[in-house]
């Protein structure tokens, strides 16, 4: 997983990709700021912009509001809501909310607007490049250490803690004299800590999550259909209507292998003829 991962960043960083599209401005800058894969995913979105056309134009004091429709269909419309004090677009198709990508008919406002640069406001930080550089700062402030020699250390220690902890704590004596020496340990360590580097503590202690620094987009939720419970009938044999069984187990039906001594006088009942007997007679 470390290996993909690695692979992927260096992909994002190293190189840069052909333009396709026809609005090459836009797309340049997209690729600069976006990862990779999620690059890979926004040129669909230009090519689709193509097919897109601003038809009205409404400008008030909160916001210029866009509507756009498909040349093949113009029945069907979205609005695109752009505030200028803030660089904010909001669509009416709701996709740069749940996914953090922009969808198609922003792209047409961005090129209506004549807009080479695509606005911050529409780049989460979760699919920026960005993104492991604040990662990597906000770990190294932390508990955590992005170095590997560390990590290996941390690994030691835990397995010496470990084993440690299993040979004091069969003697009482033992253990309380072991976690004295630990506690005054600990302290002797978090006061060297607090007194080298006392800025950095504090600020994780005011962002103790990654939320601070890489957000994920927000996530929509819809209603889930109630499912209606299906009531089912009882079901009945084809012989005798009675439930609990069908025709293939019914002791009517002579090819049975539940057939009893009742079915099968049943069903010899019905060749007799009046006096009880079959005969093969013409008349008959």
């Amino acid at each position: 997983m470390r290996s993909r991962k690695a692979h992927s960043d260096m992909l994002s960083v190293v190189g840069e990709p052909v333009l396709q599209s026809p609005f090459h401005d836009l797309e340049r800058s997209v690729a600069k700021k976006l990862t990779r894969a999620i690059f890979f995913n926004f040129r669909t979105i230009l090519f689709h912009a193509c097919t897109l056309k601003v038809r009205t134009y409404t400008w008030n004091h909160t916001c210029d509001t866009f509507t756009l429709s498909r040349s093949a269909n113009a029945r069907r419309e979205w609005q695109v809501c752009h505030y200028g004090d803030s660089n904010i677009f909001k669509c009416s198709y709701l996709r740069m909310e749940p996914l953090g990508i922009p969808c198609d008919h922003i792209v047409v406002v961005l090129v209506h607007l004549e807009m080479i640069d695509i606005p911050d406001s529409l780049v989460l930080d979760r699919w920026s490049k960005s993104a492991c550089s604040k990662v990597r700062a906000f770990v190294e402030k932390g508990p955590f250490c992005w170095d590997s020699t560390i990590t290996c250390r941390n690994w030691m220690l835990n397995d010496l803690c470990r084993e440690m902890c299993v040979l004091v704590c069969r003697d009482e004596a033992e253990f309380a004299d072991m976690m004295d020496k630990v506690l005054h340990e600990i302290a002797r360590l978090k006061e060297i800590k607090d007194c080298g580097d006392t800025g950095g503590r504090n600020e994780v202690r005011e962002a103790s999550t990654l939320e601070g620094c890489v957000r994920d987009p927000h996530m929509a939720r819809c209603r889930k259909r109630q499912r209606k419970e299906s009531v089912k009938g009882m079901k009945r044999c084809g012989l005798c209507r009675q439930t609990g069984h069908n025709r293939l187990s019914c002791h009517l039906n002579p090819n049975s292998r539940m057939n009893t001594q009742e079915g099968a006088s049943y069903f010899g009942a019905e060749g007799e003829g009046e006096t009880g007997t079959t005969d093969d007679s013409p008349e008959e």
